[in-house]
């Protein structure tokens, strides 16, 4: 059987010289190219990271004018004039609460008196054809 060579060593120190620059240079080589492949990448990531922050602008921008347009809209749907939410009761007699308020102002405010407890109605509101003068 033949014993397998043993790995061959370089006879003399000008082969051992060469061997060790010819490694350094491959391996200075492969370094190279791999520092060649890391910046393509840093360049592709940070065109991706480019792209990113302008959709994130472009939609921030969107987002305020549709929140301008919401605010707009809320305030066109709210009502310039506040109405009551419920019917107030008004003197049957204004012009002499008027001018009994007018007089005195420093006194307590006339009392309200409430309308009659019979119901409006429509027949009610028509005049009595016997009281009514035509002039």
């Amino acid at each position: 059987m033949n014993r397998p060579k043993p790995p061959s060593f370089p006879e003399t120190p000008d082969e051992l010289t060469t061997s060790y620059t010819q490694k350094l240079e491959e391996n200075h080589a492969a370094s190279q190219d791999q520092e060649q492949s890391l910046r393509i990448q840093v360049k592709e990531r940070e065109a991706v990271i480019q792209y990113q922050k302008e959709q994130l602008a472009a939609d921030q921008k969107q987002i305020t004018k549709l929140e301008i347009k919401k605010t707009q809209l809320t305030t066109a749907t709210t009502p310039a004039v506040l109405t009551p939410p419920a019917v107030t009761t008004f003197p049957s007699n204004p012009v002499g609460v008027a001018k009994a308020s007018a007089d005195d102002l420093t006194g307590p405010p006339a009392p309200i008196t409430p309308l009659s407890s019979r119901t409006p109605s429509l027949s009610e509101r028509i005049p009595n054809p016997k009281e009514f003068n035509r002039t």
